[in-house]
Order: structure tokens, then sequence, then C-alpha cells
């Protein structure tokens, strides 16, 4: 009987030290995804207003998308891969969001046109880092 107790303690103890580190795991996953969960719901933004044209209402969107693009290398470095190229990309990405930003509002082609090589920026380095 007294075994029946200890493995029982020790399987709740066990139980409790593993949930413990799920949750700081889960815990330090929580940056990355609100990065990334912001640069989408600012790209749907960009995109709406330029489909509605409204494309004067997208340089806040743009400047936002490079403020959050600012925090990508400390949320996910090192990324456990080829950490140089995930710096070219982020960089890259910075470069695309600062040439929206200099692109004259009214024109809303060469806008949409940024915003695909934004989007295609994005979709390198999810491509190649994105598991």
């Amino acid at each position: 009987m007294r075994y029946v107790v200890v493995l029982l303690i020790g399987a709740l103890i066990g139980s409790m030290v593993t949930m413990t580190a799920l949750n700081s795991l889960r815990q330090a996953s929580a940056v990355p995804d609100g990065i990334m969960a912001v640069m989408q719901y600012e790209l749907n933004l960009v995109r709406t207003d330029i489909v509605a044209g409204r494309c004067d209402a997208a340089a806040p969107h743009f400047q936002t998308l490079l403020g959050v693009a600012n925090a990508i290398e400390p949320a996910f470095l090192p990324t456990g891969g080829d950490d140089i190229l995930f710096k070219r990309y982020a960089e890259q990405l910075r470069n695309r969001l600062r040439e929206a930003l200099k692109i004259d509002a009214a024109n809303c082609r060469i806008l949409t046109e940024q915003l695909g090589r934004v989007g295609d920026g994005c979709k390198a380095c999810h491509r190649d880092f994105r598991q």
C-alpha cells in the first residue's frame, strides 16, 4: 500500500512539473506570435484601404508595420537555422516598408505593387523559417 501512495505522489508531482514546463514554453512563444498577429492585422487593414480606394489611409498602417518589423530580430533570434539569412529577410522587409512610406498616397497602383513586394518579403521568410 505504501508503494502505491508513493507512486501516486510521484505521478502527481511529475504532472505538476510537466504542466509548469509546458506553460513556460507556451509563454515564450507569445511575443513572436503577437508580432506576427499584429503584422497580419495591419497588412489586412492596408489591403482593405487600398481596395476601398482609401490609399491615403494606408500610410499609418505601413508605419505600424515598420515599427513592429523592428522587433522581429529580438523576438525570433536565434532561429536555430540560418540567422544571417533571417536578418537579411527582416532588413529587406523594413526597406520595402520604408519604400511604401515614400510613395505618394494618391497613387493606389504603385501602393498596391509595393504591398505585393511587402507580402513577398513575408512569404520568403515564412517559406524558409516557418515550421
